[in-house]
């Protein structure tokens, strides 16, 4: 679970061709592969950020859900 370059890269490769391959070059990148990530990802820390499965976090974090989401409307009955 790490975050790629795949859609970017071939953004910048269709639409900003030039100005990727200048890049590449002054930065040393393989354009192949994009410029290198220093550090975690965004799914490294999305892995840091999930707590254990329990039945009683399950609730807790659906209740939140629920409570945040706020789709339940009320309708008054009338007969």
């Amino acid at each position: 679970m790490s975050t790629g370059y795949a859609n970017l890269r071939n953004h910048l490769e269709k639409t900003h061709k030039e100005q990727y391959r200048q890049l590449c070059e002054e930065n040393g990148w393989d354009c192949a592969t994009g410029p290198k990530v220093a550090g975690p990802t965004i799914g490294d820390n999305r892995k840091q950020a999930l707590p254990l499965f329990s039945p009683e976090a399950f609730l807790e974090y659906l209740v939140r859900f629920v409570t945040a989401d706020d789709q339940v409307r009320l309708r008054s009955v009338t007969v």
